[in-house]
């Protein structure tokens, strides 16, 4: 919401459900309003690894730099909030931290075939709890860095787009 307001452009096109991507089409103010879809079947396995820490630990630096901190601290069962040191008895994450656990489960990923073991070595783990949201996250990264290298051309233009994401 922050990079929005100052760009005057949208950066978050994540939606939850395809009601909500109707919703935003009917409230917009373009006129002459043309629908493209797409589907991208394989794109979450045949993204390098590289190319997924890159754009999270890019949108990380934006988050922790808006909100002038070193730190993400859990506060309660659901809840991390910013903060400037670690705090005792709490965990407290930096973003070194983060993209630790990161690596770590895109360089763990194993699927059995029959006495075969393979070590997925491309893409997003299938069927791991935090896939959707390393998806989701890897993508917003992209998108972000691809409106704000073109912000003139946004401005201009009446674009309008929803991602939604249905393993999530």
């Amino acid at each position: 919401n922050a990079i929005e307001a100052r760009n005057q452009s949208k950066v978050f096109w994540s939606i939850d459900s395809s009601y909500e991507c109707i919703s935003v089409m009917r409230n917009s103010k373009i006129k002459n309003k043309q629908l493209y879809t797409a589907d991208f079947t394989s794109l979450f396995t045949n993204l390098p690894h590289s190319a997924i820490l890159g754009s999270i630990r890019d949108i990380m630096k934006i988050c922790f730099k808006n909100a002038g901190s070193t730190y993400i601290t859990k506060q309660g069962q659901d809840r991390y909030s910013y903060t400037d040191s670690a705090k005792p008895n709490k965990l407290s994450y930096t973003i070194e931290d983060i993209l630790f656990m990161l690596h770590y489960i895109l360089d763990n990923s194993f699927a059995r075939y029959g006495d075969n073991l393979f070590k997925q070595v491309n893409g997003i783990p299938q069927g791991n709890n935090a896939s959707p949201l390393i998806a989701d996250l890897t993508l917003l990264a992209m998108e972000t860095t691809y409106v704000t290298t073109n912000l003139q051309k946004f401005r201009k233009s009446n674009f309008l787009a929803c991602r939604y994401m249905d393993d999530i």
